[in-house]
């Protein structure tokens, strides 16, 4: 295993976290008949929300 002070796990981590927001932005914006900014918009808001949850926990 590599660690994750490891460059090559941080920079996969990255683009799958890219790759996650176009996904979800895509998803949002088709199934809410959004534009793309207003669907980057809320994808953008609800995926800091997740990442929030998953570092620092629920109370």
């Amino acid at each position: 295993f590599l660690g994750g002070e490891n460059s090559l796990v941080q920079i996969v981590g990255w683009l799958t976290w890219l790759a996650a927001g176009a996904l979800f932005t895509s998803m949002v914006s088709k199934s809410h008949d959004l534009p793309w900014p207003k669907a980057l918009g809320a994808s953008a808001i609800q995926l800091i929300a997740l990442l929030s949850i998953i570092k620092l926990g629920t109370i």
